[in-house]
């Protein structure tokens, strides 16, 4: 009987370990709700490679794509399937999904809250693409929407909600009235809008809430 409860104790043991991990686990991942229970559809390896500045010229999008040497992970698949892809640190979030362009941006942060560079709203990008054309004329237009594809914007999703935000000071500030320690210290930041300090305080939120916290 002690050995059985001895066993039931150790099963538990695990499972908390477990549901309290606070990272992100390898592999790809077809929707926010897997991500919410941290099981990844395919356990697939995915080659991660930076795009060029002409290659995001040419077509927009974000920083990266993703390549597979399977031949049943097709381009296609990627390219609409695919909500993240998690390897060790590499986590790579489809933006797509969030109308920031096509392809693929590395987060800076690990765990609920994933923090990374995205570029304007498709239909911004249009809009502006449209607006310079018509003021310089097609090369003028061409030069400069080559730097607005260069743009890049501070965001932060929520994998508990869903939602994607741009990471402000003033974002950060709500997120911390449940840890009054933390916003105490956010607080006393000299800079506390800068994105280096945005970024530190993402992680410390991550550190207190990992994953157990999801509804």
């Amino acid at each position: 009987m002690k050995h059985l409860l001895f066993l039931l104790f150790l099963s538990l043991g695990f499972s908390s370990i477990y549901c309290q991990n606070k990272k992100l686990q390898n592999g790809i991942y077809l929707t926010i709700e897997e991500l919410k229970i941290q099981k990844p559809s395919l356990l697939a390896n995915l080659n991660i490679e930076k795009r060029s500045k002409s290659d995001k010229f040419y077509t927009g999008g974000s920083d990266y794509r993703l390549v597979s040497d399977i031949d049943s992970i097709s381009k296609k698949f990627i390219r609409k399937k695919i909500y993240c892809y998690v390897e060790d640190d590499s986590i790579m979030i489809n933006c797509r999904n969030h109308d920031r362009g096509s392809y693929f941006a590395s987060c800076l942060t690990n765990g609920n809250f994933l923090v990374f560079y995205a570029s304007e709203t498709d239909a911004k990008v249009m809009s502006k693409s449209l607006g310079y054309t018509l003021l310089f004329g097609a090369i003028g237009g061409a030069i400069i929407g080559a730097n607005e594809s260069d743009k890049r914007y501070l965001m932060v999703l929520s994998i508990r909600t869903g939602n994607l935000r741009f990471l402000t000071k003033e974002y950060m500030k709500e997120r911390l009235k449940d840890f009054p320690d933390v916003l105490i210290e956010f607080n006393k930041e000299t800079n506390p809008d800068t994105e280096s300090v945005l970024v530190k305080y993402i992680n410390m939120l991550n550190e207190k809430i990992g994953f157990t916290k999801i509804e």
